[in-house]
Formats: C-alpha cells, structure tokens, sequence
C-alpha cells in the first residue's frame, strides 16, 4: 500500500467527504461565474429571435447552452472523481475494483445530479436577469438562502422538515443513499429526490417562460 493512501480510508465515506462534498462548491462558483453570460446576452442583444426563426427549437437552443455548462462541470467532477476512483483501483488491484464498483457509479451518477440542479438553475437565472453580476449573485443567493432560512426555520420551530427548501442537503441525501452510507440528514431519501424534482421543474418551466422568439411587452 503506498504511502500517499495510508492514512485514508478509501471506501465509499472517503470519496463522499473529501470528494464529492468538497467539489459542491467548486461547482457552484463555476456555475456563478459562467452560467449568468449563457442566455442574457442573447436577450440583451434580442438575439433569440435569429436563433429561434431557425430550424431548431427552443428546447435544441436551451440543450445547447446547457452542454456548455455540462462539460465545464464535468471537467471539475466526475471526470477526476473517476480518474480518483481508477487510480485507487490500479494500486489496490482489481479485487478493490470488483468490490467497490458502488463507488464509481455513485460518482458518476451523483455529480450528474449535481450538474442537472446546478444548470437548470444557472441557466434560469441568466434568462431572467439580463445583467451578469445580478444573475450570478442569484445563484448564488439561491444556495446560500436556502440554507440560512431552512436552519432559521428548523430552530424556530424544532422541526427538520424545512431542509427540503435546502438545495445543498437534499443533494447531500441522495448522495449519501448513492454511496450507501448514513444519511446524517432527517429526511428520507424519497422525498429528497420530490425537493431536487419540484426545484427543477421549477427552473425548467422558468427557463422555458423566457426563452421565445419574441418578448411580449405589458
């Protein structure tokens, strides 16, 4: 065993906490920082309506902007989580690898989660607010709110049940089902993937609200 992994364990709770939680908020900073410049420069410069008078539609011109998103993240997640995950299994050898292929899926799948949740809201973001700094800060605020009012709520009223407005912990959750350790969280894994669902469904009917051919003034 080389030196380098001594003094980890690398199970499943290792890849969770000194991976995956550490990426969250690479992630989101990324998403920050790109994300707000995707669709509000093309309402900025009434650019949807040479886009979308084309032959593809609104949904080809959002998954578009969406693999731009997708590939940077990747770039920062499961890309070198499995590269991580690989090289664990080509030290330890290939019995390491058969036992703990859970690992590597629960990568994979887990930061796919992750960069869903995170595109959808950047990119409903950029569609709403036509200014970078303001759509960044919304994404940003969107993160750090969640959390800030669901603990304030929970100590007000001595419940768990508002974690479910909390975006970082309902990911948290599902993770920790992923990688099949302890959920340190109160909610059960089921109603954690209703929060992250209803959160993009949100974002998507948003997203898709903005995104036209044509503004309609009031």
């Amino acid at each position: 065993e080389l030196s380098m992994f001594g003094a980890f364990r690398h199970d499943a709770r290792w890849f969770y906490n000194w991976f995956m939680i550490a990426q969250t908020w690479v992630c989101i900073l990324v998403t920050v920082i790109i994300a707000p410049a995707l669709i509000s420069s093309d309402l900025r410069n009434n650019g949807l309506p040479l886009y979308l008078g084309r032959p593809f539609s609104r949904t080809e011109y959002i998954l578009g902007k969406f693999s731009v998103l997708a590939i940077l993240l990747s770039a920062i997640s499961w890309v070198p989580g499995l590269a991580l995950f690989f090289l664990r299994s080509y030290l330890a050898g290939f019995g390491w690898f058969a036992d703990n292929l859970r690992i590597g899926a629960a990568i994979f799948l887990g930061c796919w989660i992750w960069i869903l949740v995170l595109s959808v809201l950047g990119l409903a973001a950029s569609a709403h607010f036509k200014w970078r700094p303001v759509a960044g800060l919304a994404v940003l605020a969107v993160f750090v709110l969640s959390m800030l009012l669901a603990g304030t709520l929970n100590l007000m009223f001595g419940t768990h049940w508002f974690d479910l407005i909390n975006l970082t912990q309902m990911v948290y959750v599902v993770w920790a089902r992923l990688f099949d350790i302890d959920n340190t969280v109160q909610i059960s894994t089921g109603l954690a993937w209703l929060s992250l669902l209803t959160f993009c469904s949100l974002c998507v009917w948003l997203l898709y609200r903005k995104v036209r051919a044509y503004e309609i003034v009031r």
